[in-house]
């Protein structure tokens, strides 16, 4: 007796799309990896630096929690790489969208100078304008992963329900 699943009964797998594979390389280190990056940097220079800096590195608020929105992103992005559960398809969104918007608050924020807690010396100042210089490529990535998540062949791949075959006659 076999427990093998005949062949017209075999679900079909839906893969992950090129487009879907290429967005999630672009949030993963834009949205992830890197605010956790800058934390730990900012956060060594006020350790190690203390006297060759003076009065330290600011770690303010908009560090601390650009860091963990990052490593929610990182942890719900790694979710949708795989695909599990369903819901995953919401929750990098949700984070991405949240990580987003803090970058945005943040930069602007530290440009007009109204970051209580920042000190503006020579280290903080080069700190916040290499956070800026990466801005436009962020929007840019942004833009792509939110317009691609919500995709048709996107959505297949969440639902693992493989999308009808295409028929430019159906028009």
């Amino acid at each position: 007796m076999t427990t093998e699943i005949p062949a017209t009964e075999k679900k079909e797998r839906v893969y992950r799309p090129l487009g879907l594979t290429i967005g999630l390389l672009s949030i993963i280190p834009l949205f992830g990896i890197e605010p956790i990056i800058w934390l730990y940097i900012a956060h060594r220079l006020n350790v190690d630096a203390n006297g060759i800096i003076s009065g330290g590195l600011a770690l303010d608020f908009w560090r601390w929690a650009g860091g963990i929105a990052g490593g929610i992103v990182l942890i719900t992005a790694i979710m949708a790489w795989i695909g599990k559960p369903r819901s995953s398809q919401y929750l990098v969104q949700a984070s991405v969208i949240a990580s987003f918007l803090l970058i945005m608050v943040a930069a602007w924020v530290r440009a007009f100078g109204d970051c209580t807690g920042c000190l503006m010396d020579g280290a903080t100042q080069t700190f916040n304008d290499i956070f800026q210089c990466k801005i436009p490529i962020q929007i840019i990535a942004f833009v792509y992963f939110i317009f691609y998540i919500n995709r048709a062949p996107a959505r297949a791949f969440y639902t693992q329900v493989p999308l009808p075959p295409w028929n430019p006659d159906e028009e």
